[in-house]
C-alpha cells in the first residue's frame, strides 16, 4: 500500500446551491485521509453552505452534515476545522450545497492510501 501526502482533491470546486457531490474517493484508492479543507466566497454579499462527509453507501442527512449553515462574508475564506482528519473508505464523498450558485469554492488537500 502506498501513502502519497500533500494530494489537492477538490481544488476550488465550486459548490451548487443545490446539495451535489464535490468529491468522490476514487476506486484506485483505499482511502483518503483530510488534512485541510477551506471554502471561498467569491462575491460582494454573504452567503451560506453546508458540508456532508459520507461513505459509500450512505445518504446526505443531518447526523452526516459537518457544516450547517456556516456563514461566509464577502470574499471571506475559512478553513473548515471540522474535516481535518477525517478518513473516507472508496466511494465516500463530501457533499455540499451553498445559499447561491457560483459563489463558493471548495479545496481539499491531503492524503491517499491506495490499493
Amino acid at each position: 500500500m502506498a501513502v502519497n501526502g500533500g494530494k489537492n482533491f477538490a481544488n476550488g470546486s465550486i459548490i451548487s446551491d443545490s446539495a451535489a457531490v464535490v468529491y468522490t474517493v476514487p476506486a484506485s484508492l483505499n482511502r483518503v485521509q483530510i488534512g485541510l479543507a477551506s471554502v471561498t466566497n467569491y462575491t460582494a454579499g454573504a452567503i451560506t453552505i453546508d458540508v456532508w462527509a459520507l461513505q459509500s453507501g450512505q445518504t446526505r442527512a443531518d447526523n452526516f452534515k459537518l457544516a450547517d449553515t456556516l456563514s461566509l462574508a464577502a470574499n471571506e475564506t475559512k478553513v473548515l476545522a471540522q474535516l481535518d482528519g477525517l478518513s473516507l473508505g472508496q466511494g465516500g464523498t463530501i457533499d455540499a450545497q451553498a445559499s447561491a450558485a457560483t459563489s463558493v469554492a471548495i479545496t481539499l488537500n491531503g492524503t491517499e492510501w491506495t490499493t
